[in-house]
Formats: C-alpha cells, sequence, structure tokens
C-alpha cells in the first residue's frame, strides 16, 4: 500500500512500516511513492511529519519513499528510515528517499526542514540505465538540518553503456531556474550527518552534500561527508556550493573525495562561484577538519 495526505496536517507516525506497490499492481507512477503529501493548491503553509519508534517508508520501481509538494517539517523522537525504489527496467533515475519540490509552493522557496533531534535514515534508489537517486532531495528549495541525526546515501548508477550517468547526492538542494535566488541552499546547525554519494559505472560520483547555492556549516556540528567512486568517469565531491558560499563556522567536518578506477580522484571541498570561508585552524581552533581529495 502507500499514503497519501491531500491537506496541510500534522501527521505521526508510530511504527509504521510502508512498501509502495510495484508497477505491476498499478501502473500510477504516484502509487510507487510510500507517502505522498499532494495538495490542490499551492500555499506556503507547512505540513509537519511526526516520528516516533521506527518508521519505514520505501518506494517501489524508482517511487520515492516521501514526496511533498509543500513545505515540510520532519522531527520527532523517533527514526525515519526512507528509501527511494530501484529503476531496474525502461529509463529513469532511482528514486529519492525524501523527495520535496517547492515549485509548486508559492515562493519557489519552501523549506525542507529536519529538526527536533529526529533521526533520520535516508538512501536514494539504484539506476540500471540514469542517475542513481538523491538520499535527501530539496528540489527548488532550501534543505535545513537542526539538532538532528541524519545518514544519507546517494542512490548507484550501475549502467555501463550509452550516455555517462552519475551516481547519486546524498544530501541536495536546488533552486527554480527562472528565480535564481530563491532556493538551492544547505544549512546544518549543531547536526551529526553521514553523506555518502552513490558509485557510478560510467559517470562521476555522487556528491555527499550538494548545494546548488549557498552551503552552510554551523554550531557544533559533526559532518562526516564523502563524494561516490566511479570505474570511469571521476570521484564524487565530499561538500559542494555551486554558485554560493561554502561556509564552515564550526564542527568537526571529515571531507573525503571520491576514489576513480581510470578517471579523475574527487574533491574534497569545491565552490564555483562563491567563496570558501573559515577554513583555518588559527582562525577557528574549535573547527576540526580534515580534507582529503583522490588523486
Amino acid at each position: 500500500m502507500n499514503l497519501v495526505v491531500l491537506n496541510n496536517i500534522a501527521l505521526t507516525l508510530n511504527n509504521v512500516n510502508v512498501t509502495a506497490p510495484p508497477e505491476s499492481v498499478n501502473p500510477d507512477a504516484q502509487s510507487r511513492i510510500a507517502l505522498l503529501l499532494n495538495k490542490a493548491q499551492k500555499d506556503i503553509e507547512q505540513t509537519e511529519l511526526n516520528i516516533i519508534g521506527n518508521c519505514f517508508l520505501n518506494g517501489s520501481e524508482a517511487g520515492h519513499g516521501i514526496s511533498s509538494y509543500e513545505e515540510l517539517r520532519i522531527t520527532g523522537s523517533g527514526t525515519l528510515n526512507a528509501r527511494g525504489g530501484d529503476r531496474t527496467s525502461g529509463t529513469g533515475n532511482g528514486g529519492s528517499g525524501i523527495y520535496t519540490d517547492g515549485y509548486r509552493v508559492a515562493g519557489n522557496d519552501a523549506k525542507l526542514l529536519l529538526d527536533g533531534g529526529v533521526t533520520v535514515n535516508a538512501a536514494g534508489g539504484d539506476s540500471q540505465s540514469e542517475e542513481g537517486g538523491v538520499g535527501i532531495h530539496a528540489a527548488f528549495g532550501v534543505l535545513i538540518i537542526r539538532n538532528a541525526t541524519v545518514s544519507a546515501t546517494g542512490g548507484k548508477s550501475t549502467g555501463s553503456t550509452g550516455i555517462k550517468r552519475n551516481g547519486g547526492a546524498a544530501l541536495q538542494a536546488s533552486f527554480n531556474g527562472t528565480t535564481l535566488l530563491q532556493g538551492g541552499s544547505v544549512i546544518i546547525e549543531d547536526s551529526t550527518i553521514t553523506a555518502r554519494g552513490g558509485n557510478s559505472a560510467s559517470g562521476s560520483g555522487g556528491t555527499g552534500i550538494y548545494a546548488l547555492s549557498a552551503l552552510a556549516i554551523n554550531g557544533s556540528s559533526t559532518i562526516d561527508a564523502e563524494g561516490g567512486n566511479s570505474d570511469s568517469g571521476s570521484g564524487g565531491t565530499a561538500l559542494y556550493a555551486n554558485i554560493g558560499e561554502l561556509n564552515i563556522h564550526s564542527g568537526i567536518i571529515n571531507a573525503t573525495g571520491g576514489n576513480s578506477t581510470s578517471g579523475a580522484g574527487g574533491t574534497a571541498l569545491c565552490t564555483n562561484v562563491g567563496e570558501l570561508y573559515k577554513c583555518g585552524r588559527a582562525q577557528h581552533p574549535q573547527w576540526n577538519h580534515q580534507c582529503n581529495g583522490r588523486g
């Protein structure tokens, strides 16, 4: 079965275990999403998902574990395990563990917030034809992780022929291409994060934490990020900010680029247009860091 919610509510999941049915049972693509939060109207109201106990939400055949078309807060004392479905036939990416789409929300910068001491384990699904799924993806939005424990893994891209496809990112935020200043940031505060990019057979390894805008790490956070490995492309980047700043204020940071069998090794820290700030033990004695690229 799968769960569908059409209104803004505070939804409590208590030791729930849901696996979406396969396409052979229901050909509708939305039925392959374990939990779908899908309103008819656009607004900026937030839906709250309260996690109690151990909860499992598994997409099937490239479906997401959770898919939300509204602003979403995930909180609670329990553990959420969300996995995107694998793409084992046809074309398409693997599903995301958690996916929010702010494009349909007024403002185009809807927040995906993980907080309140919740533990989240999220994995993207694998794909035999295109890219691996993302562990946690705030599409056209902002990803905020505050006082939470998160372990995220990107899905693998296993196809070795045709167009090169990448492994999935573990954590990713993107923005609306027509309003580049809205969305796309990742903000981490007082949290413990493990992020592993997915491996790729022919393209690049997935990124550990990928922000199309800015990436900020604050407070007493512990980050262990690693780019995915690649057989013939380049290894993935551990921490990546595309057009914004990569700003590490404090915390313990371990960042390692992915390996490559025949291509270039991945980068530990990378920003294309913005600046890399607060990177020095002399400036910030409380910031312990280890950053390793791969040759």
